[in-house]
């Protein structure tokens, strides 16, 4: 989970106002400063700093292909997909994973059409790479969701996506929703009424929490803070899930690093005698010194609650995979 903490509002500003005002500085310059914008976590500031560096080193293929991957990154996948482009035109050999990163562009925009011969034809081509049997089922998978994704838009039964509106939704994520019941639902935000500036030294940086909504005549209200849902100082609350029988709730707390980054880990809290008890942090069978977060409950094929969740621990596939811990 990436925070959306308002107290960095000022500070990015404050690299884009450093990033502007530089816009006359050498090539070397721009690529210095690209590089100390990584540094110090703000790839925004670095795209700036790349892209003026290759409005005077156009040829420069390894700083096309770093902006591209910030670009992707960002969200800007029109402008990574382009950036991918010019470098499997220019140096597919040497960047080989650009044409599964380009694929990954165009499906990001809904263009699967030319997505999937970029997948079929990075699936041929990457052989005998790092880690090339898990990019070629990454490939492999993701061209088969295009299939799926365009068969569903062959039915005539369609989805319809609707927006709660603005009594639910603010100026920060909204996310981690769990139906209570058809017309109530619990769900995660950061909510601080509007208010951009926050003091660190009053403590008034706000946290993620959860709050409910109710629908009424097909029309959704905002309720307010769950009531007896945890509350950890300086940990952020993200997702959460409940067992089957209502009386456990897992979630994902997490607390912020030296380097900017997030470590979640899983909490639980129980209900009986009619209140929930404090949340308790999951022993070492579940989480570990790296990062578990996103739980979700089931139940295994001899009826026992299972618990999944996704973490990047050792001993995984690589990067974030799917676990299970059963109850």
């Amino acid at each position: 989970m990436r925070a959306i903490r308002s107290i960095f509002f000022m500070t990015t500003c404050l690299f884009l106002q450093y990033a502007i005002a530089q816009e006359d500085g050498s090539a070397q310059d721009h690529k210095a400063w690209a590089m100390q914008s990584e540094a110090a976590q703000d790839p925004q500031s670095a795209a700036i700093h790349y892209a003026h560096y290759l409005q005077k080193k156009k040829e420069d293929i390894k700083i096309v292909y770093r902006l591209a991957e910030l670009k992707m990154q960002l969200g800007d996948y029109k402008a990574a997909e382009s950036l991918f482009k010019k470098v499997n035109a220019k140096a597919q050999q040497k960047y080989p994973l650009a044409t599964f990163y380009q694929a990954e562009c165009l499906r990001s925009q809904g263009d699967c059409e030319n997505a999937k011969p970029l997948y079929e034809q990075f699936r041929r081509a990457y052989h005998g790479k790092k880690e090339d049997a898990k990019f070629r089922r990454l490939a492999k998978n993701a061209s088969e969701g295009c299939d799926i994704s365009e068969q569903l838009l062959e039915k005539k039964d369609k989805v319809h996506v609707e927006e709660l509106g603005s009594n639910i939704n603010g100026v920060h994520i909204e996310g981690a929703p769990i139906f209570l019941s058809k017309d109530e639902l619990m769900f995660n935000s950061l909510r601080s009424a509007g208010k951009t500036v926050f003091s660190v030294e009053k403590d008034e940086i706000p946290q993620r929490m959860f709050y409910m909504a109710l629908k009424t005549d097909d029309h959704w209200t905002f309720q307010g803070l769950a009531k007896n849902m945890p509350n950890l100082n300086k940990i952020e609350i993200s997702s959460g899930t409940f067992s089957s029988d209502l009386k456990r709730f897992y979630f994902s707390g997490c607390a912020p690093l030296p380097n900017g980054k997030m470590n979640c880990d899983l909490y639980l809290m129980r209900f009986s005698k009619g209140k929930w008890s404090a949340a308790e942090r999951l022993p070492e069978t579940v989480n570990s010194k790296a990062m578990e977060s996103q739980p979700a409950v089931g139940m295994d094929d001899k009826g026992r609650e299972t618990l999944y969740f996704v973490s990047d621990k050792e001993g995984g596939k690589g990067g974030k995979d799917l676990w299970y811990s059963t109850y």
